[in-house]
């Protein structure tokens, strides 16, 4: 065999080497969990930064680098996350491709009226704009978009516990 042919197998295999290192080691061993907050619309690199900034990666470059070469840049969800450093950098890209985000309880009281609801749901962080869920609560293209044939859904949003992920659109 060539030299240049045994140095290029040596070089492959301690690429495969290090990607698999890296895929399979942890940033750190410790337990302890971080709420995350990636943004609606934050470009890959800055998700990468805020990871790094929580501590949460060992190897920023290859993170950014494995998710480029797999796709992963393009499909990161927004939310609020729990991440801890004893995650793999596999199972940290699973969690923000799937969108695995932490959810709040909240519970609408029988007899809440849309604006009360909105309000409770703006109190709890779970919405950001109290008067666009109104609007489109009282919106009558948008109630029969959800099959209600009546104008607004009043009386509509039941009383129970739902969970919501913080900073819910108002329209979902």
């Amino acid at each position: 065999m060539s030299k240049v042919l045994v140095t290029s197998l040596a070089l492959l295999l301690l690429l495969a080497l290090i990607a698999f290192l890296f895929l399979s080691l942890p940033s750190d061993t410790a337990k302890e969990k971080r709420r995350v907050l990636i943004p609606r619309g934050l470009p890959y690199a800055q998700v990468v930064k805020v990871l790094q900034g929580e501590g949460l990666l060992r190897y920023p470059r290859l993170f950014y680098l494995y998710g480029r070469v797999t796709g992963a840049e393009k499909r990161v969800e927004a939310g609020e996350y729990l991440l801890s450093s004893s995650l793999r950098p596999q199972e940290i890209t699973r969690r923000l491709l799937k969108g695995e985000v932490i959810t709040y309880r909240v519970t609408i009281p029988e007899g809440f009226t849309v604006r009360q609801i909105a309000s409770l749901l703006k109190q709890r962080g779970i919405i950001e704009d109290e008067e666009e869920f109104c609007r489109l609560a009282f919106d009558p293209r948008f109630v029969r978009s959800l099959g209600i044939e009546d104008r607004t859904l009043e009386g509509y949003l039941f009383p129970d516990t739902y969970c919501f992920p913080r900073g819910t659109p108002p329209g979902r």
